[in-house]
């Protein structure tokens, strides 16, 4: 086993995943686990979609701290390269997965417990399991790993991919383009950040590569007042109010750009 780490260009993602902002992710894992669910739903796609994910080559692009690699490496490809553009998702990806730390001790060092209180220890316990399950599986000692630090404009490859994964992690270059375009006077539409995304994920495919992308039901991106980190405290992610509902968008562009059809949430 081995990983490969490296650090490229800023984006606005660090901002709001420093600290214990990873470990705060995982305690859903355990209270509800409806991520890890989707997680499970994008290997699976990717699966039948490639025609069976054994002996291939998979990108899982915003890798967050591991749920879809870990659901990925059930279908037994030749190799993950986890590519995540925070530095702090990354780390705890790396020693949960590759490493041979005490979790326990880990978490107790950057104040976990203080901040989770009483959910402490049923996420030390989900950790130590997530850990656990992954290298029971026949990839952990059979094949080979890397987990990357970049955001998903900057990344590049030596080689291309099977297959591309994608689990709720657009709409964070689709921010980073909106607020780049801002600060340079372009003001880019929403539609044309997407459609550079896609393009750029497209990329990174083999000529017969699958590319699944998962996001929400209510696809979201910031509008207006871009980054406020107020904001994300205050509301939430699912709740901010200069969020806006963008599956139309990504369903027009997916139908006249790539004919493929996406289904639309009953409440859009």
């Amino acid at each position: 086993m081995s990983k490969e780490v490296q650090i490229h260009a800023h984006d606005p993602k660090g901002d709001l995943f420093e600290g214990l902002f990873p470990v705060l992710y995982s305690v859903e894992g355990w209270v509800r686990g409806s991520y890890s669910r989707q997680s499970q739903t994008s290997a699976l796609l990717a699966e039948v979609a490639s025609g069976g994910l054994r002996n291939k080559d998979v990108l899982d692009m915003g890798c967050g701290y591991g749920t879809t690699t870990f659901a990925v490496s059930s279908f037994f490809p030749a190799s993950i390269t986890a590519v995540d553009n925070s530095s702090a998702m990354t780390e705890i990806m790396t020693f949960l997965l590759l490493g041979d730390g005490d979790i326990e001790e880990w978490l107790i060092q950057r104040g976990a417990r203080e901040v989770l209180s009483w959910r402490f220890e049923r996420t030390r316990d989900y950790l130590k399991f997530f850990r656990q399950c992954f290298r029971q599986n026949s990839f952990w000692s059979s094949s080979h790993l890397r987990v990357i630090t970049s955001s998903l404009m900057d990344f590049s490859a030596n080689s291309f991919f099977d297959a591309v994964v994608a689990n709720n992690s657009i709409h964070w270059p689709i921010n980073h383009l909106k607020k780049e375009s801002a600060e340079k006077g372009v003001e880019l539409e929403t539609d044309q950040c997407i459609v550079v995304v896609l393009a750029k994920l497209r990329t990174l495919l083999k000529s017969n590569g699958v590319l699944v992308v998962m996001e929400p039901r209510q696809l979201a991106t910031l509008d207006t007042d871009l980054f406020r980190a107020e904001n994300f405290d205050r509301f939430g992610s699912n709740n901010n109010p200069v969020f806006v509902k963008l599956n139309l968008l990504l369903n027009r562009i997916l139908r006249e750009r790539y004919s493929v059809e996406r289904g639309s949430p009953k409440d859009l």
